[in-house]
């Protein structure tokens, strides 16, 4: 299925503050800005604005370091990641109290 990603999603994911600098972002980069007829929210195509994302860093380290090493400095960069979120998931789950109150209302929680 076609995924879409609004505007105002794209403006967050670049950082920017204003859309204008999304549509000129989309427009350098070859990423179509869409809209259902008779609505004015205006939206991309998940695959095509990640294709656009990818795009940059991929044309630099082929021109730097060549078609070599591109396969090794990827695989590195997605183990990197990867591991990354994981850390992050199981740090979530892991809830520990430090306050005097806070201790005292997940007992009272657990009581109940």
């Amino acid at each position: 299925m076609i995924e879409r990603l609004y505007i105002k999603e794209v403006t967050k994911y670049l950082e920017y503050e204003d859309y204008r600098s999304v549509y000129r972002w989309c427009k350098n980069n070859g990423v179509g800005i869409l809209s259902d007829a008779g609505s004015k929210k205006k939206y991309v195509l998940t695959s095509e604005f990640e294709v656009a994302i990818n795009s940059e860093p991929i044309k630099y380290i082929k021109e730097k370091y060549g078609e070599s090493k591109l396969s090794e400095i990827l695989d590195f960069t997605m183990n990197f990641f990867s591991q990354n979120r994981n850390n992050k998931t199981e740090k979530n789950k892991e809830y520990k109290p430090v306050g005097e109150y806070e201790k005292d209302f997940l007992n009272r929680l657990q009581n109940i």
